[in-house]
């Protein structure tokens, strides 16, 4: 049945009913009026406004969770492609169920590394902090797959924007990743700020970094457990085996790597560089 004849069908039951009560129309008259359509006159369903969906999307301070698996690239090489996938199905699997139960949606996930965004800061911590617990527990328990996997936090406004999001937030997150260690989670003080204290958390100073682009140093967080701090796990470090002595890249040509929110723009056009190092 053709858009036309659907609204002239409703318009036709609306003026059959006119002065019926609920119970004195016909079922056909409800089910048209109501928008359940019958088997002849299928039910009309309303369509979204994606300028809608993309400003409600867009309302607000945002915070935006970055992890990426360390030494993936390496433990490729050495391993081969099906334990790389083993690993990278394991980790993907992990973050989406903490995100999700966390109250995140997962933006996007390629790979060894996922990208999500909350409502609130609180949420995003306490997310990352149960997803390196749960990553932790997982290597110690098979050392075979070492998720060793480092997490940066940062929060503002951002735009929606095909899929995804667009904003300075998601590239200093971004840069905070790829400075993190393994079980570690770094934040800006802008997320510790929205969140304050937070049951059963511990914030670390971690001093200054210089991003260049930007005319101040931004101060970090390390973000952690109250009662123990999972990157100097013993345990950990010892499944984790070498991937544990290697240092995280403090300098890369694209720090986005595989996700699709992200472009070599957004980089140039937010004036940052791959490049932090202590101020």
């Amino acid at each position: 049945m053709s858009g036309r004849h659907k609204r002239w069908v409703s318009r036709r039951a609306e003026r059959d009913c006119h002065g019926r009560s609920l119970e004195q129309r016909t079922p056909r008259q409800r089910a048209v009026v109501a928008g359940r359509g019958t088997r002849d006159t299928p039910r009309i369903e309303a369509i979204p406004s994606t300028e809608n969906t993309l400003r409600e999307r867009s309302a607000g301070i945002k915070t935006f969770l970055i992890a990426d698996v360390r030494g993936y690239t390496t433990f490729t090489q050495d391993r081969g492609d099906e334990a790389a996938a083993e690993l990278a199905t394991a980790f993907a699997e992990l973050a989406r169920v903490e995100i999700e139960s966390g109250g995140g949606e997962l933006v996007d996930q390629r790979g060894d590394e996922v990208l999500a965004v909350f409502d609130s800061a609180r949420q995003a911590i306490r997310t990352a902090i149960e997803l390196q617990l749960k990553l932790v527990a997982k290597t110690v328990a098979e050392p075979r797959l070492p998720l060793a996997v480092g997490i940066g936090l940062d929060a503002g406004e951002a735009v929606a924007v095909d899929g995804g999001f667009r904003g300075g937030a998601l590239n200093l997150a971004a840069r905070l990743c790829s400075v993190a260690e393994a079980g570690e989670v770094l934040a800006t003080r802008e997320v510790a700020h929205l969140a304050r204290k937070v049951d059963g958390v511990r914030y670390v100073e971690r001093g200054s970094m210089r991003v260049k682009g930007l005319d101040e140093p931004i101060e970090v967080i390390m973000v952690r457990p109250e009662l123990e701090d999972l990157a100097q796990d013993l345990a950990f470090r010892r499944a984790l085996g070498p991937v544990a002595s290697r240092a995280p890249a403090t300098q890369t040509q694209n720090p986005y790597k595989g996700l699709r929110a992200f472009e070599e723009a957004d980089a140039a056009g937010g004036g940052l560089v791959p490049l932090l190092r202590p101020a």
